[in-house]
């Protein structure tokens, strides 16, 4: 590590083959259960990667019946 200079590491879930087998998986099982729900009616897609409170706030409306 160029920050502190101890040794960079490699997790086994963040070789390429574990990345790819979990993509493959996504477009599987995932996927196809997305394009159920659309064709039932709207899907919102909510980034997750923020503050819980943001991502909470987003979604609450949707929870309590009052967005559309």
């Amino acid at each position: 590590c160029d920050a502190c200079g101890s040794e960079l590491i490699q997790r086994a879930d963040d070789r390429e083959n574990v990345v790819a087998k979990r993509l493959e998986a996504y477009e599987v099982q995932t996927v196809p259960v997305i394009q159920h729900y659309e064709k039932r009616g709207p899907v919102h897609r909510v980034d997750g990667y923020r503050n819980v409170n943001d991502v909470f706030a987003e979604i609450a409306p949707f929870l309590s019946g009052a967005a559309q």
